[in-house]
């Protein structure tokens, strides 16, 4: 038998329900989607359940925009239903996020070989504007946060390093990954939260290919 909407809201609105740390982007479509920066903002901020009206007001966009960009969203399965609640007699339905982080390497080759001709122009143009996005996202958070700034930790430089160092460096830089991913996952499942802090981290390693 079917589900009804309100069902499958109630279904994965449970406590077993706890989105994962990494949701690993299975389409192109959904990097497309994604090089909207305020689309990759909205799967960021829905890590939390949000109606779109939440949204709305924490983007400081018109419901309609929100709307829009939402659904957009739902339709590549980046977020989705979390559970409904009538209130005042109005049906309001919460979002979430398929995962804390978005990541786009499995649509990549898994070795440092040249990209192969089946992975088309389109789908890197994709990667680019995901990127793009991710880059433009944190920019949002400097400007909209300066009093953080003397808390926080700034690298930004150009590097010259033999293949084997940046290598070692890049694998260096997903065990770092690893490691916060898991304790914000143990944090979120943790019942005491009160020494916990929220901060926005960003990294940008690439290979200056045409200097």
């Amino acid at each position: 038998m079917a589900r009804t909407k309100k069902q499958q809201a109630e279904t994965v609105a449970g406590p077993a329900a706890a989105i994962p740390d990494v949701y690993f982007l299975e389409t192109p479509a959904q990097l497309k989607t994604l090089s909207e920066p305020m689309r990759y903002r909205m799967c960021m901020l829905l890590n939390t359940p949000m109606t779109c009206a939440a949204l709305a007001r924490k983007l400081d966009v018109a419901r309609p925009k929100a709307h829009y960009h939402l659904k957009l969203l739902e339709s590549v399965g980046l977020v989705k239903l979390h559970s409904e609640e009538l209130v005042n007699g109005i049906l309001e339905k919460r979002y979430i996020t398929v995962g804390r982080m978005l990541d786009f390497t499995q649509l990549l080759p898994t070795s440092n070989e040249q990209i192969p001709a089946n992975i088309s122009a389109k789908t890197i143009s994709s990667i680019s504007g995901f990127l793009g996005s991710m880059l433009a996202v944190s920019r949002e958070v400097a400007l909209a946060n300066p009093s953080d700034v003397q808390q926080g930790h700034f690298f930004d430089f150009h590097a010259e390093l033999t293949n084997d160092q940046y290598d070692s460096v890049k694998d260096r830089l997903y065990e770092l990954r690893e490691d916060i991913i898991k304790m914000t996952g143990e944090n979120a499942r943790a019942e005491d939260k009160t020494d916990q802090q929220s901060f926005h981290l960003t990294t940008y390693l690439s290979r200056n290919s045409n200097q």
